[in-house]
């Protein structure tokens, strides 16, 4: 019987570390725009679009989403 060693396995941690990181943010930016709406619109409005946009560069820079990206292999 043999054991193998995954040498990806901490990388593989940080990266579903960073995925669940990204879901606690955007909850909590929905949240907070939802809360904000109430009083002031408008900041809620421009909130809700900027945090799409900028989830789409974070997954953009990525090592998978820039590898996707640009059409080449990732190093994790």
């Amino acid at each position: 019987m043999t054991t193998s060693i995954d040498a990806n396995a901490p990388e593989r941690d940080w990266l579903k570390t960073y995925y669940y990181l990204r879901f606690a943010v955007s909850a909590l930016w929905v949240a907070l725009a939802l809360t904000i709406a109430r009083t002031i619109p408008q900041l809620a409005a421009v909130m809700l679009i900027a945090y799409p946009a900028w989830d789409a560069l974070a997954t953009i820079w990525t090592p998978a989403g820039a590898a996707a990206w640009l059409g080449t292999r990732a190093r994790c």
